[in-house]
């Protein structure tokens, strides 16, 4: 059998060997360097998306943030036009109760002023209720 033969042996190595190394010295010179080259600029564009997405997420915080500020700041404001409302309210009730008090001359000691204050905020306040 020629393949076996110990002359063609020698030879068949060497050829093999310098293949082997044509083909090493290919892959490390041309197919390595593109295909780091290439991992670099995604590995880069990776980052850039994540920076990208980070200062979004700091926006977004920081309009989340002054939007419950403006929140807090108009529900303040809310609540000061009605206690001021029901302040308006309470000085007309309270001077319509004198006036009313005053013409029919009605007992101070049986109804004080101070119970029909208190009894116009409860009825105000379960209408707002709705109960």
């Amino acid at each position: 059998m020629p393949q076996l033969d110990r002359v063609i042996v020698f030879t068949q190595i060497f050829w093999l060997l310098i293949v082997i190394l044509v083909a090493y010295n290919f892959v490390i010179q041309l197919i390595l360097p593109n295909s780091f080259r290439i991992l670099r600029t995604r590995t880069r564009f990776v980052k850039n998306l994540f920076n990208d997405i980070e200062i979004l997420n700091k926006e977004q915080d920081d309009q989340f943030k002054k939007i419950m500020k403006l929140n807090k700041n108009y529900v303040s404001v809310v609540k000061n036009l009605i206690l001021i409302q029901n302040e308006f309210y309470d000085k007309i009730l309270t001077n319509y109760y004198k006036k009313f008090f005053m013409k029919i001359n009605f007992n101070k000691v049986i109804f004080t002023h101070i119970n029909f204050i208190q009894l116009y905020k409860n009825l105000v306040w379960k209408s707002l209720i709705g109960s």
